[in-house]
């Protein structure tokens, strides 16, 4: 059965509005319930439209003050009546946003002294909610959804719940749905805002480091630390390796006196489910260095790092990092990053189309400005975050005696590690006419592929 879960992407979006007539603020760690406040939680989804739902829920980590005090408080929740949520905006009056008819009572409760077995978690039954969301007519597959938890009643409680506290669990979307009868087959980049755009739908109160959605770290030694100032990241809208799609640029700062560690980017995507491929995938421009560089890695920093020193200098070219199962029996984060060793000051190295797949395979990347193909379609969502790859496939093989249409891949010549892209056939093919007798030699039917007449 398909499932999704979604955490915490960027901060800005899980926050409050103290009253419907004050304007929306982000999140600090916790927050408090008070009557007549809404909480607002934002998720990407992956979710096709028309989709059944079999079960959603949206938790959260409870906490209180006093912990000997039981204590409950009343909240109606309800989804943003929107086919693909838009950036919630700080200052804006983001409560007037129309709800959805469903509505989900909560009642939110702590037991006194609870056992000392974790945090506490309450879980909401959202499935009314998102059922009718995807059941919207131009519901956006890959879109966003935002909820809105409105405090009815607090009776005295001390109770909050953690939004941005990366100490402890985050609020978290989960749903496990059937996708519709189709054949389009959809892939989703899980890399927020690859298209690295400058203000997200027009938002510049949101920090840059936010809306670029990369930084740096050290990792446990395997990263310069960044209190050494190892580098800059800014987005380039001149240096690209296609029009109009902006590439991030890393420029490597002064090396520290051990000039062994990997010196670049690195960004973080969360709830790879159980028994799912995870891989990082983009575009490389790795300039000639002055000095032997030994490694240019790309990967995840824990699992599935990738040497492409044989890339450098030689353009831009692709690259996919080896997919990697979880085989545990819980949702895992993964770290993808690029670090290029040894460096010098002022090397610069740019990526475009950073993608965050789940994929068995190594694919190509992209994101809702990589150029088309016959049958095949990238979007964007409203809010230009996550982008989706729609594939029609095109070609019918038999499959336990059961004729089911499958995507066409094909290999990438351009690279030394073998990297698909999907290339569906177009169907049809040519007539030759005015042949003797009023004779015709048709080519393909029209609505038929080779592998289809067989």
């Amino acid at each position: 059965m398909p499932a999704m879960e979604q955490a915490r992407s960027f901060n800005s979006q899980f926050g409050v509005t103290v009253t419907d007539t004050t304007g929306y603020g982000v999140g600090g760690g916790d927050a408090a319930f008070a009557v007549g406040q809404t909480i607002f939680v934002r998720f990407a989804t992956r979710i096709p439209r028309g989709s059944v739902i079999n079960s959603a829920t949206l938790s959260f980590n409870v906490v209180v003050k006093n912990t000997g005090t039981t204590q409950n408080s009343t909240h109606e929740v309800r989804g943003h009546a929107s086919d693909d949520s838009p950036i919630l905006k700080p200052g804006v009056l983001e409560a007037s946003r129309p709800g959805t008819s469903a509505m989900v009572p909560w009642t939110c409760s702590w037991t006194a002294n609870p056992p000392d077995t974790g945090a506490v978690i309450g879980t909401i039954d959202i499935k009314t909610i998102m059922q009718e969301l995807v059941n919207r007519p131009n519901f956006k597959t890959g879109g966003y959804v935002t909820l809105m938890v409105r405090c009815i009643n607090e009776n005295g409680s001390d109770m909050s719940v953690r939004l941005n506290n990366i100490f402890a669990p985050s609020p978290l979307l989960r749903a496990d749905f059937t996708p519709p009868a189709s054949d389009i087959i959809y892939t989703y980049n899980r890399c927020e805002n690859s298209e690295l755009n400058p203000v997200l739908e027009g938002l510049e109160s949101i920090p840059a480091t936010d809306y670029i959605g990369w930084g740096q770290n050290e990792f446990f030694g395997a990263f310069v630390n960044p209190a050494n100032n190892p580098g800059t990241i800014a987005r380039d809208a001149t240096f690209t390796r296609l029009p109009g799609i902006p590439t991030l640029r890393f420029t490597c700062g002064t090396p520290v006196a051990a000039n062994d560690k990997l010196n670049g980017p690195m960004a973080t995507t969360s709830s790879i489910l159980p028994g799912e491929w995870w891989s990082f995938a983009g575009w490389i421009y790795l300039p000639t260095p002055t000095i032997t560089m030994t490694n240019a890695m790309v990967g995840d920093v824990y699992n599935s790092f990738q040497n492409i020193v044989g890339l450098v200098g030689a353009g831009w070219r692709p690259f996919c990092s080896p997919p990697v199962q979880n085989t545990g029996v819980n949702p895992v984060t993964r770290w993808p990053a690029v670090g290029v060793r040894p460096y010098t000051a002022g090397y610069q190295y740019r990526i475009s189309e950073p993608t965050f797949l789940i994929s068995p395979i190594r694919q190509m990347p992209f994101n809702g400005l990589t150029p088309d193909k016959p049958y095949i379609d990238h979007q964007s969502t409203a809010s230009f975050m996550q982008s989706v790859r729609a594939v029609t496939p095109r070609t019918v093989m038999m499959v336990d005696g059961v004729a089911k249409k499958v995507p066409t891949w094909v290999r990438r010549s351009d690279v030394t590690t073998a990297i698909v892209e999907a290339c569906e056939p177009v169907k049809g093919g040519p007539q030759i006419q005015q042949l003797p007798a009023g004779q015709t030699i048709g080519g393909l039917p029209a609505g038929m592929t080779v592998t289809e007449l067989l």
